[in-house]
């Protein structure tokens, strides 16, 4: 038979009765707070109707999960939050969660959201605070110049590298300021100069203190900018550099190519076309002896009747125009009086 080393608790001893505050007690502070699932607010004319919600509440001393399963509605002024609030009473027949419309927020509320003006907004939202749960890096349990790293997983772009907990021995650093960061083979390293993080995943910024000091959390500054990722490549308007850097995508296409397959077309005045991508078009023309006129159409009509644009000359003279389409519409240049040279162009822009 083991003996009790160490002072343990168990939380639940089998084949032992148990009451509702010892297995509510198992998940605080494993569980996080905050709304899981649902709890989205439709608000109109000072009315809140708020959709089924599975949530993780505590008082400050109990936790407990609580699940609603059909609309709530209630009055809720603009500027107000929308809160779930729960006390232990000991009475268990009214022992449930309050839905409350608050000018303020209470320590331990759980926030649904706020009316600002006729628009809900979740800015202020209690989401699970779940992502400290990985990767990280904390002071060891008993302090020294080493630090603990939680296992995980690396981001870098679209690779991924497992971490396994470890411990990373900073005594080398003593006095020195330190970066901690996943490699691009899945290890973790500190370096006290500055790098080139390309391709790197940046955990923490450590002040590692003179021997015999011992690094504390305190000390620990967590930079995991990965958690909340910055613009993931879509292949459409971001994508990456051959150095592995995130940049704009060239959003120009082929000159003329109105079909976006990469190759040019054929492109003349007064004939329709449709956009198969967004666009610009270039118009030019010289006039002869009387009047020149360039008008630009464009909208959702085949063949379209909206002036864009226009540019006109009495008699001899070059003039040009340009006309912007969006994707979709149909498009024109009419060109008219007497002239010479015309040239029209067309330039694809994204897909």
């Amino acid at each position: 038979m083991a003996s009790d080393i160490g002072s343990q608790i168990v939380t639940i001893r089998f084949h032992r009765p148990v009451d509702s505050d010892v297995v509510n007690k198992r998940f605080r502070d494993i569980r996080m707070l905050g709304i899981y699932k649902g709890g989205r607010m439709s608000w109109n004319a000072g009315m809140v109707t708020l959709s089924p919600l599975v949530c993780e509440i505590s008082d400050g001393t109990h936790q407990i999960r609580v699940e609603t399963t059909v609309n709530v509605t209630q009055a809720l002024a603009s500027g107000q939050y929308l809160v779930l609030r729960w006390t232990y009473t000991g009475v268990v027949d009214t022992d449930f969660m309050e839905i409350i419309s608050a000018n303020s927020i209470d320590t331990n509320d759980v926030v649904v959201g706020r009316v600002v003006g006729t628009n809900v907004v979740y800015t202020e939202r209690t989401t699970p605070d779940t992502h400290h749960l990985f990767l990280r890096i904390e002071a060891e349990d008993i302090p020294n110049q080493n630090v603990r790293i939680r296992a995980g997983v690396g981001h870098k772009g679209s690779e991924h590298s497992p971490v396994a907990d470890n411990h990373l021995d900073l005594s080398s650093y003593a006095g020195k300021t330190v970066y901690v960061y996943v490699s691009d083979t899945g290890g973790v390293t500190a370096s006290d100069e500055a790098v080139d993080y390309v391709g790197k995943a940046l955990l923490a910024k450590v002040v590692v203190p003179a021997s015999p000091g011992v690094i504390t959390n305190d000390a620990i500054e967590d930079v995991r900018s990965f958690i909340t990722p910055p613009a993931i490549p879509d292949g459409l308007t971001i994508e990456r550099g051959v150095n592995g850097n995130l940049q704009v995508r060239a959003i120009f296409g082929v000159w003329n190519d109105r079909n976006n397959d990469g190759v040019a077309d054929s492109v003349a005045i007064n004939t329709v076309y449709l956009a198969a991508t967004d666009g610009l078009v270039t118009a030019q023309a010289a006039g002869s002896s009387s009047n020149l006129n360039i008008i630009g159409y464009t909208d959702g009509n085949n063949p379209p009747t909206t002036d864009r644009g226009a540019t006109s000359v009495d008699y001899t003279g070059t003039q040009h125009l340009t006309l912007f389409v969006r994707k979709g519409d149909y498009w024109k240049v009419s060109v008219s009086g007497s002239y010479t040279g015309p040239k029209i162009q067309w330039l694809p822009i994204g897909n």
